[in-house]
């Protein structure tokens, strides 16, 4: 089983990637966000930690975490995302080895995908035979964010600040899948990858 990290910036079309990748091979998906999600609900192991460090205020009525509310916090700079990693990625991280030493024990598939946007951050790259990083003109990132999400120009350039430049990705990528234009060339350079 060949293991491939998909990263990129938000509004890359990552998620469009993978649900290609999905009906045509025989592949299984790991997203990060689902995983992390997870791990936030009433009992998972992010949650206590959490409320531990940011109170009772970001939970709804029904203790679950509110997270727009969390959101609203944690995007406010880069020490608060930086305090906010530090004390989530390690937990999702040691998830998903679980997960992915499962999937590469059942045998069930040729590949397996581990989509996130800090696949380098948070060290995971390191499980990955290849790392594909999908790759959109920022404006175009910005349009599809917009359409899609009904951000603001100054949000969407918020939360790409955020992350890795382009120049930062590329380096880490095995090879670099162009997803700005039409989605047949998308699907053909994921032909000549996967055959």
């Amino acid at each position: 089983m060949v293991t491939i990290g998909i990263t990129g910036g938000v509004g890359s079309g990552k998620s469009s990637v993978l649900n290609y990748i999905q009906q045509r091979y025989s592949a299984y998906i790991i997203l990060a966000d689902e995983v992390g999600h997870k791990l936030m609900q009433p009992g998972g192991v992010t949650y206590e930690k959490l409320i531990d460090v940011y109170g009772d205020d970001i939970l709804k009525e029904d203790r679950t975490i509110n997270k727009q509310k969390l959101a609203d916090i944690v995007f406010t700079d880069q020490e608060s995302v930086q305090k906010m990693n530090a004390l989530t990625h390690p937990l999702i991280c040691k998830a998903i080895e679980k997960e992915i030493e499962q999937i590469k024990q059942s045998g069930k598939y040729s590949f397996l995908f581990l989509e996130t946007a800090i696949l380098e951050e948070s060290g995971m790259s390191d499980a990955c035979d290849w790392v594909w990083y999908i790759h959109v003109p920022d404006e175009i990132r910005i349009e599809r964010l917009m359409k899609s999400r009904g951000y603001s120009k100054e949000k969407c350039k918020a939360i790409m600040k955020q992350q890795l430049n382009e120049e930062k990705f590329r380096k880490i990528a095995d090879y670099v899948i162009e997803n700005g234009g039409d989605f047949e060339e998308t699907k053909a350079q994921i032909h000549r990858l996967l055959g």
